[in-house]
């Protein structure tokens, strides 16, 4: 059997150097261009990295639903609720009206990270915490967080005129709420709207203003 000839190897070794080559530029080609790169959809929201404000301390003002995305809903995207009082750390990222905070444990490790109002946070010191402040949208409404009754004045032992289940609606009759603390068990009592153009008062915290019967919900979701 005859040998190739020097030219015939030659010719060989160039080709096998191209296509060792051709290799070469396509694996660069490809971290160049890696799998995690991903066109923008029209479905996604911008966001904003603010480095002054991350690890800030924020106090929460008014119990606060906290949801896993920026868009603060639909209700099953909702994966806790803030106490007003509530301490959290922001993490930098914000968008329109929302951040996204993360509340830590003692050892450093972290809780829970999530997005809310942001016109629901405050500083961490000076002043305490406020009662329900006001609408931008000109109406003030909360998600019942247990069944609610709705009584004829604020107080445990007025007459239940209507109720709200877990889940509902309600609507504050004024914005700001009205508010008042009963002088027994210091509850604090919402005035809100029930029907046929009626009113009544929810008990908005537990005994001596702690805890939360209520979330309030952001401003957009409770109409004018």
């Amino acid at each position: 059997m005859a040998k190739p000839s020097l030219f015939s190897r030659s010719v060989l070794a160039s080709s096998l150097l191209s296509r060792v080559l051709t290799a070469t530029s396509l694996g660069l080609a490809t971290l160049a261009s890696p799998l995690w790169a991903v066109s923008a959809l029209a479905e996604d929201i911008p966001v904003t990295e603010r480095t002054t404000y991350i690890n800030v301390c924020r106090r929460v003002n008014t119990s606060t639903e906290v949801f896993n995305n920026s868009s603060l809903g639909p209700a099953a995207a909702r994966i806790g609720t803030f106490s007003a009082g509530t301490t959290v750390t922001l993490t930098g990222i914000l968008t329109a009206g929302r951040a996204q905070v993360l509340l830590p444990n003692s050892d450093r490790s972290i809780r829970l990270v999530g997005w809310v109002n942001a016109t629901n946070l405050g500083p961490c010191s000076g002043g305490s915490v406020a009662t329900t402040p006001a609408s931008s949208s000109g109406s003030v409404c909360y998600r019942a967080i247990t069944n609610l009754a709705v009584r004829s004045s604020p107080n445990s032992a007025a007459t239940v005129i209507a109720a709200f289940n877990t889940g509902d609606v309600a609507h504050a009759t004024t914005n700001p709420p009205t508010e008042q603390t009963s002088a027994g068990d210091r509850r604090v009592w919402t005035q809100v709207k029930i029907f046929n153009g009626k009113t009544g008062w929810i008990s908005r915290t537990g005994v001596n203003g702690l805890g939360s019967n209520v979330t309030r919900l952001p401003d957009a979701q409770c109409g004018s």
